[in-house]
């Protein structure tokens, strides 16, 4: 028997039961949909060390499913043999777009402009929780005048208790920080597949602030723009947005200047990238409109592409889809 177990799932795994378990052949640790694969359960539940313990005892090898670039290095200690267990890191960059495609409510339509008029801002920027980096890019936002009169979402803000320990040394310089919302729900599903803003359909833009450093991997952040037909712009890691076109997606520098990209530090690279929509917001509307017509066959292009990559998963996975000999919490569509 396959054991398969999510790093979200972690909470729902007995570990007394799992001790007592001899029918468990091999673990297949799904790192899917996180960027650490260490760093999953707690003290009191389910965890990486329980994990490696455990597969130590009964013998079992581990192969580990991870959503991050194929030639990321593993974050586990290579050289510690009680890691031996981990036979295998297995690379599914594209597992955001299975999970996208299968959870985006089909209400939700594609983005589309008919004529300038349907313009009202320059961008919009959906952000939920306050981590550091897109801390900077609302200061950054603010220094440049492109938070006001823009489609700009910051739900949990830093003086919110429970998001004390993401940014809790972040000291705005520019911004006076406060809660922005649009015309979604999203504070009532938590979820970015539920439905967009209105908001969403009369902007030209898409800017996606990065949550943390880590290594390249694509979010719903991402996908969600490539699926629905949106020209966006990713502020993350050095050279973010030229490492999806080794996927096959074509970048809009019809609209953009990456050039901003290939700057080592990340702060200057934000403020560099942050001037780059400001040039592009003091466009007219006609000219943005312009500009969105000869993006369209990438547009269209791009959401093939996103489409054929929502059907491709891991062979390791495929036992699940034919539930064949395996035992998950979890549905893999």
């Amino acid at each position: 028997m396959i054991l398969y177990v999510t790093t979200r799932g972690a909470h729902l795994i007995n570990v007394q039961e799992l001790r007592q378990r001899n029918d468990i052949s091999k673990i297949i640790l799904l790192n899917h949909q996180e960027h650490n694969y260490i760093n999953f359960g707690n003290e009191t539940t389910f965890n990486f060390n329980v994990l490696i313990e455990v597969a130590n005892e009964k013998h079992i090898e581990i192969d580990i499913v991870n959503c991050w670039r194929k030639t990321e290095s593993p974050i586990h200690d290579t050289e510690n043999p009680k890691f031996n267990c981990i036979k295998n890191i297995i690379p599914w960059e594209t597992s955001f777009f299975n999970m996208a495609f299968n959870s985006l409510n089909p209400n939700i339509v594609d983005f589309s402009l008919d004529s300038s008029d349907d313009i009202r801002y320059t961008i919009v920027s959906l952000n939920n929780k306050p981590h550091p980096f897109r801390c900077f890019m609302m200061d950054m936002f603010a220094k440049y005048g492109l938070i006001e009169n823009q489609a700009i979402s910051w739900i949990a803000p830093t003086t919110i208790p429970e998001n004390n320990n993401i940014s809790k040394d972040y000291k705005f310089k520019y911004w006076q920080e406060r809660k922005l919302t649009l015309s979604d729900n999203y504070e009532d599903t938590l979820s970015s597949y539920e439905m967009m803003p209105t908001e969403y359909y009369s902007s030209f833009i898409q800017v996606v602030n990065g949550a943390n450093m880590v290594p390249y991997f694509i979010c719903e952040k991402i996908t969600t723009p490539l699926l629905l037909k949106k020209p966006f712009v990713v502020f993350n890691k050095k050279n973010y947005n030229l490492w999806l076109t080794e996927f096959g997606f074509e970048l809009y520098d019809e609209i953009f200047d990456y050039s901003f990209e290939s700057i080592d530090d990340d702060n200057i690279r934000f403020e560099e990238g942050t001037k780059e929509i400001v040039r592009i917001n003091n466009m007219t509307r006609e000219e943005q409109f312009s500009l969105y017509k000869k993006v369209i066959p990438k547009l269209e292009n791009n959401k093939n592409l996103a489409l054929k990559l929502a059907k491709e998963i891991p062979d390791v996975l495929l036992p699940v889809v034919e539930n064949n000999r395996v035992d998950c919490n979890f549905k893999l569509i």
